[in-house]
């Protein structure tokens, strides 16, 4: 297997046969998805190929359209508010029984600018709830921005843990895998190669289970594609992988083989305890990049402040048809030729976006361990911790190692003046993160 090391030989040996490769993965792709539909798992699971696919291979055109159709989704499902609301008013405004008789015109006339005070002959029932929904709207709106305020920032704190928790991750895997590459014998011969790709690979597959895991893909048929395609498995070791702690059973097996190696003589019993205690804090930091025990929001707190979201859309849902049902009595309906009208209703259509755009943002924000441009880059760090492993292995270390390149001098050091690479005038080079585009493409994955 060390030709196949991580996946390296499977596409540089000379009997690798794309057109073959391509088969056998459409036919095990048809009946993952049938797994993934069984499984009720998320939709995106059964579309990509390897797993974490690279985004520069998704079509420009598809991810512009697919933006404006999350627009114009969104668009229209708030607009159901405006519609009840423009509903409510037309028939109220045509119904004269709900205004007492009173003429056009005159319904509902403010006093002196104030908007608690009318006139004792023009006010009537509706005038009174319009009084009513404006003070419930703004105790309410007060109580929501408070309650919702909070529930933003626990949602963004959580969404951040859960990134900063992927990097100690990848960190953790890094450390491990130049302790090994340190500790184990360093000869060229073919059992300490074998045996240095041997846990090394191990650890690069339980980096891998985290973060299937995260993804609630560990124990899937295409889980365990993703990880054949990478060449991290060999033999029957996706069988012995246990059920649910699969990336526990991996560490598992690097401290059993340390001990192994230990009672071979190959390292001393000081080194096997410092590879089981490396391999034991790399499973605490691997343990659940989704631990919804202690990073989950709480059921009750995150149904209230569904409930008061709900009931204020609601509750300003009614003010405003019966302000407009007002408007379109007292102008008998040519209200609704005005700019100012429809001006109204969109910036009621945009508010609603707003506000409920705030709650889902947990949602939104719940996993970010999936294929969105705002997700993290797995396939990007992936790579960069397989080729760590893979360069460790061969153990090819500068000449200087060597005993007879030393340097004897000290001078020799710290004798140079500061490099000009950096000048006054150079600027450096700023990545933009984000994109507008890219930022709405999957805004509405989960």
């Amino acid at each position: 297997f060390a030709d196949n090391f991580l996946g390296e030989g499977n596409k540089n040996s000379g009997n690798y046969n794309k057109a073959e490769d391509g088969v056998k993965k459409n036919s095990f792709l048809a009946s993952s998805r049938q797994d993934c539909e069984r499984t009720n798992l998320p939709s995106w699971i059964s579309e990509s190929a390897p797993i974490f696919k690279d985004r520069s291979a998704r079509s420009i055109m598809k991810n512009i359209v697919s933006s404006f159709v999350i627009i114009l989704k969104t668009f229209v499902e708030h607009s159901l508010y405006a519609l009840v609301a423009i509903a409510l008013a037309l028939i109220l405004g045509n119904f004269p029984y709900f205004f007492g008789g009173i003429d056009r015109g005159t319904a509902c006339v403010v006093v002196n600018g104030d908007e608690n005070t009318l006139d004792e002959y023009t006010i009537r029932d509706i005038c009174r709830i319009d009084i009513i929904l404006k003070n419930t709207q703004k105790n309410l709106g007060t109580l929501v921005a408070f309650i919702l305020g909070g529930f933003v920032s626990s949602t963004i704190y959580l969404w951040r843990l859960r990134r900063n928790n992927y990097c100690v991750l990848c960190g953790a895997a890094r450390n491990l895998i130049i302790q090994i590459g340190a500790i184990l014998p360093q000869a060229n011969d073919e059992e300490s190669l074998n045996r240095r790709k041997t846990m090394l690979r191990w650890v690069v597959l339980g980096y891998e289970l985290a973060v299937l895991k995260g993804r609630n893909m560990i124990d899937t048929s295409e889980g365990r594609y993703h990880l054949k395609y990478l060449g991290l498995l060999k033999w029957d070791e996706w069988d012995k992988l246990i059920d649910g702690d699969r990336h526990t059973t991996v560490w598992w097996w690097i401290q059993a083989k340390s001990s192994q190696l230990r009672s071979e003589g190959v390292i001393t019993g000081l080194q096997e305890l410092h590879l089981c205690n490396v391999a034991a804090q790399m499973r605490d930091k691997a343990n659940d990049l989704m631990s919804r025990i202690d990073r989950d929001e709480s059921i009750p707190y995150t149904t209230i402040v569904y409930l008061l979201v709900n009931l204020n859309l609601l509750n300003l849902t009614i003010l405003h048809g019966v302000q407009w049902a007002i408007h379109h009595f007292n102008t008998n309906g040519t209200c609704w030729r005005w700019t100012s009208m429809w001006v109204d209703v969109i910036s009621f259509i945009f508010y609603n976006i707003g506000l409920q755009m705030l709650f889902e943002l947990s949602q939104i924000l719940y996993n970010p361990f999936g294929p969105r441009s705002i997700d993290i880059s797995h396939n990007v760090v992936s790579r960069g911790i397989q080729k760590l492993a893979r360069e460790v292995a061969k153990c090819d270390f500068p000449s200087s190692m060597k005993s007879n390149n030393q340097i004897d001098s000290e001078e020799e050091v710290f004798h140079n003046e500061p490099s000009n690479i950096f000048h006054e005038n150079h600027k450096l080079t700023v990545r933009r993160r984000f994109s507008l585009l890219g930022t709405v493409r999957h805004i509405n994955g989960y």
